[in-house]
């Protein structure tokens, strides 16, 4: 074997293994680089006691499998818990805190970090009454029929569970509840007014995206109650504050 064959052989070997060690390196790099974007959407939110505040969290990107760890922080002692929306992007987290009566007047601060990145957010507990549930029940009912009748691919009906809670402290003339299902969001609003401006007012969200995609109204409860027209749903959802 001459030397030309021998340099050549060892140059290509050279090569071979620098371009190994360069990519190893750049996979390295991006396996463990695991800087994401977050941001609580809503960064103040009132709510009651014996009532849940329900918090968003948009995430940039899907998480990185190298993330194993969501940290949920507060600043008092608080019944807190969370479900995370992956394997989609932009992400989402959704946070409930479960204020009780020894949380009446205080700010909750809120931290969430996923690897590097953290985002703040204020949840101020009021001593407001919360209404009966009842009429808020009764209002929802024509949606779910309209939703069971003409949105099958919700597959939302009368007999879907929710949990409700209270989304109005602080706030007059409008009631305001938010209902949650395993896979909705849907905000229950109405005006306390005479006919005809006694109007009610739904968006939906499901819970893996952001934003509401889908709105709707009753002109009057007490003259069209049974008449639902869709609207434009809001950009963001809807939290008092």
């Amino acid at each position: 074997m001459s030397r030309t064959t021998i340099w050549i052989a060892t140059f290509s070997i050279g090569l071979i293994l620098f371009f190994t060690l360069f990519f190893a390196f750049v996979l390295l790099q991006n396996s463990t680089n695991t800087t994401i974007s977050i941001e609580i959407v809503t960064k103040k939110v009132n709510s009651c006691p014996n009532n849940f505040a329900w918090f968003i969290v948009n995430i940039s990107s899907i998480i990185p499998q190298s993330i194993s760890e969501i940290i949920i922080s507060t600043n008092v002692s608080i019944v807190t818990e969370y479900q995370l929306w992956a394997n989609i992007t932009p992400s989402v987290l959704e946070i409930f805190l479960f204020p009780n009566s020894t949380h009446i007047g205080q700010n909750i601060l809120l931290e969430v970090t996923i690897g590097e990145t953290s985002d703040n957010a204020v949840l101020e507990v009021w001593d407001w009454g919360d209404s009966e549930h009842e009429p808020a029940y009764e209002r929802l009912t024509p949606f779910l029929e309209y939703f069971e009748q003409s949105k099958p691919q919700f597959n939302i009906n009368v007999t879907t569970p929710w949990d409700i809670s209270c989304n109005d402290a602080g706030l007059l003339i409008v009631e305001h509840y938010l209902f949650k299902s395993e896979f909705w969001e849907l905000e229950l609003s109405w005006h306390v007014m005479i006919p005809p401006y006694d109007w009610i007012q739904v968006y939906l969200r499901h819970r893996a995206e952001i934003k509401p995609s889908w709105g709707g109204m009753i002109e009057s409860w007490n003259l069209t109650s049974n008449i639902i027209n869709e609207t434009t749903p809001p950009d963001q959802v809807f939290r008092p504050q």
